[in-house]
């Protein structure tokens, strides 16, 4: 039952999304020592439980009959009474040292007060007045001094505790007869009683010892935390009832515990996969193997070698590696999975390409949420309180409140399982190219180093396509609509595609992707691994990103990629797939939503910490009242218990479960109505501290709308910066640069989309750009055509109605005001001069027309992006080609040639 000691632990070199992995060996006998010990423990405690049983209500008896004789010795009474009837008037005068507060005779009773004296006694049994009575002991109270008046207080409370007992046994003796008067006297000895326990507490008649009591208890608690830590704490479950081993074997559990905020540690028994002879495991929906030193896996396939175990490791857990950083010359030469045992290989491994979550049950999670530290902590807190005579409906009240506070929180986890379930997309079918032929599958068979065709819903009209190459060429059977929702992670081999990731980037504009080309004489360029989080992101497609168009690349040609793989029989992109499943980046996204909602608390580690120092001092003073009442000996052992436990109990606000209970919940219930779904409840207490909130673009919070408002050309002036001039007005170059080098798309025939600063550009020097034939030219008067011809319509006249109209009564449409009239007609006028505005500054521009030949997307490595552009000048018979760079200022600055950079360069854009 002693803690694990430290014996020889395996190091595992793991993933670096996982804090620590680690090996153990499931103990069983361990478990059954721990389970006999608490038996042992159990039978002993409840032995001596019986055994002592009524102990404390009798010790407690003699304890106050002992304090009793010794308050009244120091009174100097003598606790020893005469055989006196104390409803007999003449026997109470013979005795005036009787300490009796005083009495009034009121329909044959004793009523007793805490102040008087034997003299108001005499007066009240003389045939006093009531009211001379009052005012006779009032005059004698004020005349006592402030020792006098404890020294009568206590006979009193003495006298009255005498009567009481010789009136219980009077009434006791009286109880054998039948009749009224015994259920009078019954009735009278039950008030009586519980008088006396109200005034006095006394332990229950069963009550065992104190030590008993303590002993039970602390062993009940020692068992519930035992079982609770082996919920709450992976290292104290390791350490109850496993032990570390130096080998990894089917049958030994790997212990994996995630980065902070990335759920919970777990364990997972390896067993032994079927198809590699490898030991594997599976945590947190990912499939890890294991590799011991000198056992890693040699190329085989599509599949690079595996890296060697790191220096000072025993072994390495990895995960199954998708095909997603090879070189990319294997991408390129691809032609599919090829067998059906490479299938039943790759199915082994990645599993159905499905992002679905189970939603749990209520009552599991319920069960959860309720066996949490802080939930057990409020309802701890809640029955402490009910030892210092809080009132059963206040505490029930509370913990009522705990409960459906908790069952909030479960349904919001259940609610974001479905919404985890909503943003997976419904299986549909694709072409995918496999074992050398094409073949229609669902998307949840597809599997990592799958070649597919991927294209954008049919549209009754004919979606638009980007002109990237030959056309999309006719289908023997027309396609079936299909979604647009990416599948898995692919990369693109042929054809170009425009995306909308905004489901994974929050980035509206959509992207163009281009397809992944490796030249024939640069064999470098094939070596090289593929990165997918820099210089090749253009080239993914990422699982849960829609696509709004795509083309195809003819199979044939000098730069065709993957020979021997026929043209998609759909029309669609080449692609090949990654990863699937939650390995993808959508499944990425989804784990971290479902773990992160596994610690939904409030900080608090703060307010235990405060809480701890409190019981600290309610320790303190719990000891300094037990023993200041045991030295001064006036109150029994079981009073100065209770009175302990009151002060500790005290340290909890009665309000503080319920205040814990709602902060968290509260707070995702706002942000909820708010429209404002929460991923990580966790920070909520920290937002609270929060009075700065920075964003990462201005277009999360207001419009991507830009308004271009100036340029500068370049001039002969090397000393003095030129001066700011319109956009319109941009030079020749400056202007063929902002329309050529660009990544502007057309979607649904004619709108441009793209980044907006390229696109406030285009629209700021005036220039056109055809998507289909990716060509600018100067001067975009097709608005303002529009715009004139819609102008000089409404200045025409109604046509007249025909008999058939009139008929049916239908009204002309309201003829023009002459008001009306005359604004339409300088609307008219402003825009025919803008017009020839636009059209005299089309003729004096140099350049007809920039034609986009091949683009190098932005590269935020590089800071820059370029173009290589079929330049047509008027006036000239043949057309030049030219590179476009745009960029920023320092990125351009180390590209011009050694002083050619004007001395002005830096200040103006600084």
């Amino acid at each position: 039952l002693s803690p694990l000691s430290p014996l020889t632990r395996m190091r595992l070199e793991h993933p670096s999304t996982l804090a620590s992995v680690g090996a153990y060996r499931d103990q069983p006998g361990r478990r059954t020592l721990i389970a006999a010990f608490f038996f042992l423990l159990y039978t002993l405690s409840l032995s001596h439980v019986w055994r002592t049983a009524g102990d404390p209500y009798r010790a407690a008896l003699a304890e106050r009959e002992r304090i009793d004789a010794a308050a009244a010795g120091r009174a100097g009474v003598v606790e020893t009474f005469p055989e006196i009837d104390p409803f007999q008037d003449d026997q109470l005068l013979e005795h005036d040292e009787t300490p009796l507060a005083g009495a009034s005779p009121a329909k044959g009773a004793l009523e007793f007060y805490t102040e008087g004296s034997a003299s108001r006694l005499r007066q009240a049994l003389l045939g006093a007045t009531e009211e001379e009575v009052s005012a006779a002991a009032a005059a004698e109270w004020q005349g006592m001094g402030r020792v006098e008046r404890a020294k009568w207080e206590r006979m009193a409370e003495l006298d009255r505790a005498r009567y009481e007992r010789e009136r219980k046994a009077a009434l006791r003796a009286g109880l054998d007869g039948a009749g009224a008067e015994a259920d009078k006297k019954k009735q009278e000895l039950e008030e009586l009683e519980a008088l006396e326990k109200k005034e006095r507490p006394l332990p229950h008649e069963w009550l065992p010892s104190a030590a008993a009591c303590v002993g039970l208890f602390l062993l009940c608690t020692v068992n519930a935390l035992f079982y609770l830590m082996c919920r709450w704490s992976m290292d104290f479950r390791l350490r109850a009832f496993y032990m570390p081993c130096t080998t990894v074997e089917p049958g030994v559990y790997l212990c994996f515990k995630p980065e902070k905020h990335k759920g919970k540690p777990g364990l997972a028994r390896v067993v032994r996969s079927a198809s590699t002879g490898r030991s594997v495991c599976e945590f947190q929906r990912q499939r890890y193997e294991y590799f011991a030193r000198g056992e890693e896996p040699a190329a085989e396939g599509d599949q690079d070698a595996s890296p060697p175990v790191a220096e000072g490791c025993d072994g390495a857990v990895r995960l199954i590696r998708s095909p997603c950083a090879l070189h990319v010359g294997a991408y390129v030469a691809s032609r599919g999975l090829q067998t059906t045992d490479e299938v039943a290989l790759r199915t082994e491994q990645f599993g159905p390409n499905v992002l679905s979550v189970k939603t749990p049950r209520f009552v599991d999670l319920y069960v959860e949420q309720l066996l949490s530290p802080l939930v057990v902590f409020q309802i701890f807190c809640s029955v402490l309180w009910l030892l210092d005579a809080v009132s059963y409906g206040f505490t029930a009240f509370q913990v009522f409140s705990i409960l459906l506070l908790e069952s909030t929180s479960v349904m919001q986890r259940q609610r974001t399982f479905k919404t985890l379930n909503s943003m997976s997309a419904k299986p549909f079918a694709v072409q995918v190219f496999r074992c050398g032929k094409w073949q229609k599958l669902s998307t949840t068979d597809l599997l990592p180093g799958d070649l597919v065709s991927l294209l954008p819903p049919r549209k009754p009209t004919g979606a638009s396509s980007i002109a990237e190459g030959a056309p999309v060429g006719p289908s023997a059977v027309p396609p079936e609509p299909i979604n647009d929702v990416v599948p898995c992670d692919c990369l693109l081999l042929r054809g170009a595609a425009v995306v909308n990731e905004a489901s994974l980037t929050g980035e509206s504009v959509p992207q163009m992707k281009d397809r992944l080309t490796v030249k024939a004489d640069d064999p470098s360029a094939a070596g090289r691994a593929l990165d997918l989080d820099g210089a090749d992101r253009v080239h993914a497609l990422f699982a849960g990103t829609s696509i709004i168009a795509s083309s195809q690349q003819s199979s044939a040609g000098a730069d065709a990629s993957n020979a021997g793989v026929p043209a998609t029989p759909d029309g669609g992109c080449l692609c090949f797939v990654l990863r699937s499943g939650f390995s993808s980046s959508q499944g990425e996204l989804m784990q971290m939503i479902e773990f992160s909602q596994q610690a939904v608390s409030d900080d608090s580690r703060e307010t235990i910490a405060a809480l701890l120092l409190l019981f600290v001092f309610a320790l303190v003073s719990s000891a300094y009242v037990f023993q200041k009442g045991l030295e001064k000996g006036d109150r029994t052992t079981h009073e100065l218990l209770l009175k302990c436990v009151i002060i500790l109990t005290s340290v909890v606000p009665r309000h503080l479960p319920m205040q814990t209970a709602m902060a968290v919940n509260t707070a995702l219930m706002a942000l909820l109505k708010a429209g404002i779904f929460c991923t990580e409840p966790f920070r909520l207490p920290m937002a609270g501290k929060v009075d700065c909130v920075l964003f990462d673009k201005t277009g999360t919070l207001t419009s991507d709308k830009l308004v271009p408002v100036g340029i500068l050309n370049a001039s002969g002036s090397e000393g003095k910066p030129p001066k700011q001039l319109p956009v319109v007005e941009a030079s020749a170059d400056a202007a063929m640069v902002l329309a050529g080098c660009h990544s502007l798309v057309a979607i649904e025939g004619s709108k441009l989309v793209g980044d907006p600063i390229e696109t406030a550009a285009l629209e700021g020097i005036g220039w056109r750009y055809d998507a289909r034939t990716q060509t600018s030219r100067p001067g975009d008067t097709e608005p303002l055509e529009r715009v004139i011809t819609a102008l000089q319509k409404r200045l025409e006249p109604p046509p007249a109605l025909t008999p058939q109209q009139v008929a049916e009564g239908v009204r002309p449409p309201p003829r023009l005001t002459d008001a009306q009239c005359s604004s339409v007609r300088k609307e008219l006028s402003n825009a025919q001069a803008e017009l020839k505005t636009v059209q005299d500054r089309r003729a004096r521009c140099s350049v007809a027309s920039v034609r986009l030949v091949h683009r190098h997307h932005f590269s935020s490595a590089l800071q820059r992006m370029s173009t290589v552009a079929q330049i047509t000048e008027k006036g000239s018979s043949a057309p030049s080609f030219r590179a476009l760079v745009k960029g920023s200022p320092e990125a351009v600055e180390a590209l011009l040639r050694a002083g050619q950079v004007p001395k002005w360069y830096s200040e103006v854009y600084r």
